[in-house]
Order: structure tokens, then sequence, then C-alpha cells
């Protein structure tokens, strides 16, 4: 179990520490860039290895990360202008 949660913190860490040390001005280029990320993961050729019970997970990984990285990136957005709709009110 201590081995699922050491990937899982850093499959999760590492995206939420780069979401929050990128400043907000650049978080639009940073979503950006994960769409191309994305759209590089869905259509790299992969075939299934049948000799792998695990062959199809391979996708599914891809899809969780970058539906983490994108969910940090937007929190941040909804958190830094919702703060300074609110300070500004």
């Amino acid at each position: 179990m201590s081995d699922l949660l050491t990937l899982l913190a850093i499959v999760l860490g590492v995206p939420l520490a780069i979401v929050l040390a990128t400043p907000a001005r650049y978080l639009a280029y940073y979503l950006l860039w994960l769409a191309m990320l994305g759209v590089l993961v869905f259509i790299w050729p992969s075939g299934p290895d049948h000799s792998s019970r695990f062959s199809g997970i391979g996708e599914a990984i891809d899809t969780v990360v970058l539906g983490a990285w994108i969910s940090f990136v937007l929190l941040k957005l909804a958190f830094v202008y919702g703060r300074r709709i609110v300070v500004a009110h």
C-alpha cells in the first residue's frame, strides 16, 4: 500500500506543485500546452500488448494524469480570478 501512496503522491504532487508555482498570467498558455499534450497522447499510435493483463491501462493512466493537471489549472484559475472579483467588490 505504501508504494501505491508514493506513486499517487508523485503523479498528483508534481502537477500540483508546478501549477501552484506557475503565475496566473501564464496559465492560459499552460492550458494550451496541456491541450496539445492531450491530443498527442490520444493520436500516438499504440497497439495492445496481449502478453500482459495490463495491456489497456496506459490510456487510462494518461487520461487520469492529464485530467489531474487540467483540473489543477482550472482550480487555480477559479481561485485566482474568484479572489480578484471578491476583492474588487
